[in-house]
């Protein structure tokens, strides 16, 4: 079995994995709305692209993090 952060493992945090998924489901739908709207994305492209929703999904858990951490004396 592998290891676990206990940062990852409080009620309510977000896993690696679902870091992981929410960013390639994220990068897809937005590679297939360029697709369908006849604006197919390049490799490169697809890696701003993927790297942009990166920057997003971690931005956001860190700011809930930060608005829903315990205080020192809870």
């Amino acid at each position: 079995m592998g290891t676990t952060n206990e940062k990852d493992s409080a009620p309510g945090a977000i896993s690696k994995k679902a870091v992981t998924a929410l960013v390639l489901g994220l990068s897809l739908a937005t590679w297939l709305f360029f697709y369908f709207e006849s604006m197919p994305l390049s490799p490169p492209e697809t890696t701003i692209v993927v790297g942009g929703w990166l920057v997003v999904v971690l931005g956001a858990k860190w700011i809930w993090g930060l608005l829903h951490k315990k205080s020192p004396t809870g």
